[in-house]
């Protein structure tokens, strides 16, 4: 049976959180948010969930230290997403099964889309599953460019976004 693996991008700062802290540590009803995102993850039957952190990497680190099957990976600078996924490149090596993508500091991630996505992978194969959500008005948020077809382009940062992508 192929392993189920996650990347989750935990790097960032909390500055539109007004918080000093890593965003992913910001609480949320007493516990930090990456916690919901890892629970989701966990629940769902991802076998390994490679965290990739920057700003203030050691808190994070201590904060999920009691956690099973996370390793962490290091993003120096933060330049965005694709870069942090490409920082967990060398953590992937040899892995020849489906990889889920998602931020950790979104709570409210459920476990049965973590499921629906892995089943639309065993339908069609694709190299790697990002989870995505759909915002009548995505302000605040980053956006996934897609061409005509739908088909993923790549992710901008909303201060990057141009009109089209607003």
């Amino acid at each position: 049976m192929t392993k189920k693996l996650a990347i989750v991008m935990a790097a960032g700062k909390g500055t539109r959180m007004k918080s000093e802290l890593p965003k992913v540590l910001v609480p949320a009803l007493g516990r930090p948010i990456i916690d919901y995102v890892l629970d989701a993850l966990e629940t769902s039957g991802i076998d390994h969930t490679v965290v990739v952190v920057g700003y203030r990497a050691d808190d994070v680190k201590a904060a999920l230290a009691s956690r099973r099957n996370i390793s962490f990976v290091l993003q120096e600078e933060q330049r965005g997403t694709g870069h942090a996924v490409m920082c967990a490149r060398e953590a992937l090596a040899g892995h020849s099964g489906p990889v889920l993508v998602v931020t950790g500091d979104s709570p409210m991630l459920q476990p049965s889309s973590v499921r629906a996505l892995f089943d639309e992978f065993a339908r069609r194969p694709t190299a790697c599953l990002m989870g995505t959500a759909h915002k009548e008005n995505p302000y605040g948020l980053g956006r996934v460019v897609r061409d005509a077809n739908g088909e993923f382009l790549r992710i901008v940062e909303e201060k990057d976004a141009s009109r089209s992508e607003e």
